[in-house]
């Protein structure tokens, strides 16, 4: 095969790739002598086409020339431990593994391998929690924040499970791991105010499902699977479709309103124009579905008639503030009220520095004393040589101004 039939089949392989046609690929490549080839990355990805072709014998010998090429590899032999794994050889794909750790030993993707090993081995849930959480520790993605959710659920540990999937929701915010993590939960409790919203959202869109990443590697939540476990299946969660004029009672028409009523109380002249604005005041937030009482939870006291007391200006000036300072306080359409306790924002502060310091990763002993080690070496170097530079220098100079 002459240089340019191999580079028109490869651009054929490329496209049929890029097309998902990894069947047609394979049988291109089969055309194709590699042992011939030394670009190790070329080799990569067709052992990567071998593989979504599910020929996994194929695609370890096609890995197998890259490594023979590039033995230190960290990818080469990461992608060897997954086909080994997709294979059921979970001997080589310790192996492979344990070479992975020791030429990488601070990529995260190590959790991924060993998480797969395990699980392949029928690991316990608790030890596979165990492993993802120290993923989780390195690296917070939604794909394995999900799957940890999933194990707490299988674990039947459903505090655990709904922290989980309340700070995969909040971290993410949108996608299909969201929604996943917003159904899970809904097995243990009902939505907040915005959870409701965000997944009211999700079936409103009806725009495809998103394709997740390696599908096979993340578990669904299925009832038939729950009922086959033994599990309780809980019944579809109904969420109550409320339907509110956002316009009306956004916050800002909603401030826009009150202020209006407060200038026309400031320039009314009689006590009747104070309290016909007040009233007015009164039913725009009594309009808000959110304020609004079951009458069969309202309490009702009846007052004795009492004679017409007729209030002074200091009293109506004391109910105003008073009234005015409760509107203020109100949450209307799950928008943040205009008053907050100095209380609830140090917490909320400290809460998010707590946060970020977990964050956080310190380095171990031996990486601080090999680190330190290397500063103090090069500070040394560095010393003699400017030593050095210096003593010829002035060496120089002297020599300079005995010839003078």
């Amino acid at each position: 095969m002459d240089k340019y039939e191999y580079n028109l089949k490869l651009d054929q392989i490329k496209a049929l790739s890029a097309e998902e046609g990894y069947m047609s690929a394979a049988e291109i490549a089969d055309s194709i002598n590699w042992n011939k080839i030394k670009n190790v990355n070329t080799l990569v990805k067709i052992g990567e086409i071998y593989e979504k072709a599910e020929r996994y014998q194929d695609a370890r010998d096609i890995l197998l020339m890259a490594y023979d090429r590039s033995p230190i590899g960290r990818m080469i032999i990461y992608r060897l431990a997954e086909v080994a794994i997709k294979m059921g050889d979970y001997d080589a794909a310790t192996e492979y593994y344990d070479e992975f750790v020791e030429i990488a030993p601070h990529d995260d993707m190590k959790y991924v391998l060993r998480y797969a090993i395990k699980k392949g081995q029928g690991a316990s849930f608790d030890e596979l929690i165990t492993i993802l959480e120290e993923y989780k520790d390195e690296e917070y993605t939604e794909e394995w924040a999900y799957e940890l959710a999933y194990l707490y659920h299988k674990a039947g540990k459903a505090d655990k499970c709904i922290d989980a999937c309340d700070e995969l929701i909040l971290w993410f915010g949108d996608g299909p791991y969201v929604e996943r993590a917003l159904e899970l939960k809904m097995l243990y409790q009902p939505l907040t105010k915005a959870q409701e919203e965000k997944y009211r959202r999700f079936k409103a869109e009806k725009e495809k499902p998103a394709k997740i990443k390696d599908e096979a590697e993340v578990t669904e939540i299925g009832a038939m699977e729950m009922v086959k476990g033994g599990e309780i299946v809980h019944d579809d969660v109904t969420i109550p479709q409320i339907t509110v004029n956002q316009e009306k009672f956004n916050t800002v028409n909603l401030q826009q309103e009150i202020a209006k009523g407060m200038q026309q109380i400031m320039e009314a002249k009689g006590k009747n124009e104070v309290a016909d604005t007040m009233d007015t005041i009164k039913k725009i937030v009594e309009d808000i579905p959110y304020l609004k009482l079951e009458k069969e939870q309202e309490e009702y006291v009846q007052q004795p008639e009492e004679t017409e007391h007729i209030a002074t200006d200091e009293e109506i000036d004391g109910s105003l503030k008073l009234n005015f300072k409760e509107l203020l306080g109100e949450d209307a359409d799950g928008q943040m009220s205009m008053v907050m306790s100095e209380k609830t924002q140090k917490k909320s502060w400290f809460k998010g520095l707590s946060s970020e310091f977990k964050k956080i990763v310190w380095p171990d002993q031996m990486t601080l004393v090999k680190h330190s080690a290397a500063v103090v070496i090069t500070s040394a170097i560095l010393g003699a040589i400017i030593a050095l530079i210096d003593f010829l220098v002035q060496h120089g100079i002297d020599i300079l101004v005995n010839l003078g």
